[in-house]
């Protein structure tokens, strides 16, 4: 009895010992993360939608955009590029139309591009202060977008990343709009 005891104490420990780094690791998740969901997604969307739609090509070429300003931005660019390439992809998304097929799944892609610009706010005013400049920050969203708003992204379970609880989320759309080849 005090060896069964000793050995479920011992995997009490252990357990104790590991939750905490499980934990951080799952809640510290990079921005470069959850942007390469979002490129899988647009990926996705290109991948199902008709390539003769009037936004399909800028489409495109937003997507290079956005690959360029985060290669940019990691190798210690502003963040500034990112921020616009996102807000012009979410001009771009705004065009779809609310009827076509893969809607629902633009609406999860518009949250998750609200999500990041709200992980990277940018500086819009330095104020002096006795000496020292105090910067100002805000959201810097400027797309007045049908798709905002729609879609509440689902919080990350307690050992998935944020990226991760996006990715369970689409997939979990497109198989139930019917276009399971648009997973990612």
């Amino acid at each position: 009895m005090q060896r069964r005891t000793f050995l479920s104490r011992l995997s009490l420990a252990a357990l104790a010992a590991t939750l905490p780094v499980s934990l951080l690791t799952a809640c510290s998740e990079s921005i470069q993360t959850i942007l390469n969901t979002i490129l899988n997604a647009l990926a996705a969307i290109i991948g199902v939608a008709d390539p003769n739609a009037p936004w399909y090509q800028s489409l495109i070429n937003a997507i290079a955009a956005l690959k360029q300003a985060e290669a940019s931005w990691q190798a210690g660019g502003a963040v500034t590029v990112i921020d616009d390439a996102l807000n012009t992809i979410s001009d771009i998304l705004a065009s779809i139309p609310l009827t076509a097929q893969y809607s629902p799944l633009i609406a999860i892609l518009v949250a998750a591009i609200e999500t990041v610009l709200a992980l990277i706010p940018q500086p819009i005013a330095v104020a002096p202060q006795g000496g020292k400049g105090i910067i100002i920050y805000q959201v810097n969203s400027r797309t007045a977008n049908p798709y905002k708003g729609m879609v509440t992204l689902n919080h990350p379970g307690l050992f998935q990343t944020r990226s991760g609880a996006v990715r369970a989320q689409w997939n979990a759309k497109a198989d139930a709009i019917g276009l399971p080849q648009a997973k990612i």
